[in-house]
């Protein structure tokens, strides 16, 4: 499974050198502006992203007629994909929280954990399946709404938030909220990963 999860990456390596370039102009940008939280959440926005392009390439290379000739079961197929975007996800998580604390928005790293925690978890649990049986090229509008409508509604709550004098949890509470954030998000994964291992396992090539 390792040498699957290293051709993730190898076949996104151009890619991810893109977003790491894109990450520097615009952290320069947003910290000119003032604003870690928001260049925080574009930044994890953008590292999880790839995963729309990972499986475009597997349609357009035909990776899955060649995969299942190779000496690994589609479990470990789909496992393997679940963990280079989870291996991302958390490179990804710790770039934006080191850059809102080197930003001077410790305050915020709370809301920001938070914030990330459920958008990757979504990505993963929703995307990853909805991809796997419907393909990228063939639902690209579904990837939008089920993408970008909820990451809407998230960005307009936290603007309500801070508009409204922000929402700053004492200790007790924001533990209670990490625990239950970190537990949902490990209970969706855990069913799409099952969802996902399901829908590969019938397909035919």
């Amino acid at each position: 499974m390792k040498g699957l999860i290293l051709n993730d990456f190898y076949a996104m390596r151009k890619l991810l050198k893109s977003i790491l370039f894109v990450f520097v102009i615009f952290g320069v940008i947003w910290g000119i502006g003032k604003q870690p939280t928001t260049g925080a959440l574009v930044i994890s926005v953008m590292g999880i992203s790839y995963l729309f392009n990972l499986f475009s390439y597997d349609e357009y290379y035909h990776w899955e007629q060649y995969a299942a000739i190779l000496p690994v079961t589609r479990k470990q197929i789909v496992l393997a994909r679940y963990a280079t975007f989870g291996i991302t996800a958390l490179l990804t998580l710790a770039i934006s929280l080191v850059y809102v604390i080197a930003l001077g928005g410790i305050a915020d790293c709370a809301m920001v954990l938070v914030t990330i925690l459920c958008m990757q978890g979504y990505t993963a649990a929703v995307i990853i399946p909805v991809a796997y049986k419907f393909g990228i090229q063939r639902g690209r509008i579904l990837y939008v709404l089920l993408m970008f409508v909820p990451f809407g509604v998230l960005l307009g709550l936290m603007t309500a938030l801070q508009l409204g004098g922000g929402f700053s949890p004492d200790g007790s509470m924001l533990a209670g909220i990490l625990v239950g954030v970190v537990a949902v998000v490990a209970l969706m994964v855990a069913i799409s990963i099952k969802i996902s291992i399901g829908i590969v396992s019938k397909k035919t090539f």
